[in-house]
């Protein structure tokens, strides 16, 4: 009761200093609050483009579903892969379609299927590094069920080095609004003590 008291006194005695206090730790508060902000918001974008990291196998014409389970078996055995998905040849043609659609009526028209069938090699997160990814890739391309893989290698390289920058930003800015705030709540303590006197 008695800091809420001496706050009233002080309110009444110079309310024009202490509400320029008050307004300098709000203003304090916010900045912080727009750096979590904008912090929270850039960790949640590169997650969501992490998350689409993955490794695409392709399998060999002929080889049989005996093979290409134990192939899906072995990767499984990976420290890195979280899960596999089997998508078949006519799977593949569907995807293509949809997600390429000004040759919708191209792949409309074919006669056989020109897309082979496919592992999808999901990472668990913490291994969805340039490293962890080639790792897994060479796993892959070491089994004769696969005839080829692939990983999206630079733009992975991107995504890690736009990871470290963004680490590094946020680290540097962070800092720097922290001692903005200090500051700013220094002057407005320097304030309400003056007001006081």
């Amino acid at each position: 009761m008695y800091a809420v008291r001496e706050a009233f006194s002080a309110i009444r005695r110079a309310p024009l200093l202490a509400g320029l206090s008050a307004a300098m730790v709000a203003l304090a508060l916010f900045v912080v609050g727009v750096f979590g902000l904008v912090s929270y918001n850039l960790s949640q974008a590169l997650g969501r483009v992490e998350e689409r990291v993955e490794v695409v196998a392709y399998i060999r014409d002929g080889a049989s579903s005996e093979d290409v389970r134990a192939a899906e078996d072995a990767l499984l055995q990976l420290e890195e892969v979280r899960a596999v998905r089997h998508v078949s040849k006519e799977e593949a043609l569907e995807a293509a379609r949809e997600d390429i659609p000004e040759f919708r009526d191209l792949l409309s028209d074919l006669e056989a299927n020109p897309l082979p069938a496919s592992i999808e090699i999901e990472l668990h997160p913490g291994f969805r590094t340039p490293d962890a990814v080639a790792r897994v890739a060479d796993q892959a391309s070491a089994n004769e069920v696969f005839e080829g893989v692939a990983y999206g290698q630079d733009w992975i390289g991107r995504l890690d080095v736009l990871r470290n920058v963004g680490a590094v930003a946020t680290t540097i800015l962070g800092i720097g609004f922290a001692i903005v705030a200090a500051l700013i709540i220094a002057t407005a303590v320097r304030i309400a003590i003056f007001a006081r006197g």
